[in-house]
């Protein structure tokens, strides 16, 4: 908590200021960010690669004091997986088509460039994974979908319809390969923020230089020609701009975020990493009361009633066995003549 309160107060707002503020050094500079990948998306990539590194991977589980390189986890509940992909993707359409502050074809492009975006992004990740795999992942695909989304949230009021799916396409391919060979950075990172979201949202920003047409700004009725476009309209310059805010949006939040855990790692009581004990058996067990109970006293098993010493239920006096045994046959003996 001490370190969300410090983060936004020392790496979103001040990213927020320079981009979205007329006073801003980045607002000025000409950055295209429609709806905040550098102080939403690049920030909080590259905070989450801060928190890795400093924090250090998994422990192994096969000894407490190895520490080596794990696989990445999978999910273990697809339709939750699922049902969470279908929510973002709905509430994205808020998150950038609500950026225009306005009902106007501006908006209605923003939205169906966030779709688009979407739908480009899953099937790349798809297409890539099945030529490694020859196999289809749904985790793939929801993955994807989050990519083109993080992509083109820089650009969705800037491009034409027509590129939207590329920009979700090519945002998707980098997130595959960086979530793919993350390995060499020797960082353990089971949410994939930094593969999807900061390098997601540096890929987009980048993409926005590109494809920015200034035809789509002038939508609202209200930015007019105000804005020169990316290389689409042949604006060479504003690529560099691109790389310029991005750069400085992932450097700043990256180092700000390792001062900020070097500092709280040496407060009494607020270290950020737990103790070997608690980790190999899971932090529920040390915060979560109800999880301690069902370990404690009922084995594993979860039952509103108390426990015999050997584990089995009393009910009113009653015991109840998990698998009751067959009662022995009694069998007369044999009558002799």
């Amino acid at each position: 908590m001490l370190f969300l309160l410090c983060w936004t107060t020392f790496v979103y707002y001040i990213l927020a200021y320079w981009e979205w503020n007329p006073s801003g050094w980045l607002y000025n500079l000409g950055l295209y960010d429609f709806a905040g990948s550098g102080p939403v998306h690049i920030a909080s990539g590259f905070s989450a690669l801060a928190w890795s590194m400093m924090l250090g991977p998994r422990i192994a589980d096969t000894t407490a004091t190895e520490r080596k390189k794990l696989v990445h986890f999978k999910p273990h509940n697809p339709f939750l997986m699922c049902l969470g992909t279908v929510l973002i993707w709905f509430g994205w359409f808020a998150f950038n088509g609500a950026s225009t502050a306005n009902l106007s074809l501006r908006s209605i492009y923003v939205v169906v460039n966030t779709n688009l975006a979407a739908c480009g992004g899953g099937i790349s990740w798809v297409l890539i994974e099945y030529i490694y795999s020859r196999k289809f992942s749904l985790l793939g695909f929801c993955s994807g979908i989050i990519s083109g989304l993080v992509g083109i949230t820089p650009a969705a009021g800037y491009v034409p319809v027509y590129v939207a799916a590329l920009v979700g396409f090519l945002t998707s391919i980098a997130c595959f390969y960086t979530n793919k060979y993350k390995y060499v950075l020797s960082i353990d990172e089971g949410l994939d923020i930094f593969a999807i979201h900061g390098v997601g949202g540096y890929v987009g920003d980048l993409l926005t230089g590109l494809f920015a047409a200034n035809f789509v700004p002038a939508l609202d009725g209200v930015s007019g020609s105000s804005y020169a476009g990316g290389w689409w309209n042949r604006n060479f310059r504003q690529l560099g701009l691109q790389l310029a805010g991005a750069t400085t949006c992932a450097v700043w939040s990256f180092v700000v975020s390792c001062i900020l855990l070097f500092i709280i790692n040496k407060i009494p009581g607020l270290h950020i990493r737990e103790s070997e004990e608690d980790e190999l058996r899971g932090l529920d067990h040390k915060y979560l009361h109800d999880v301690d109970w069902d370990d404690h006293y009922t084995n594993g098993w979860t039952t509103p009633y108390p426990q015999t010493n050997d584990g089995v239920p009393v009910v009113s006096g009653l015991s109840v066995n998990r698998h009751p045994e067959p009662e022995p046959m009694v069998t007369s003996p044999a009558k002799q003549d």
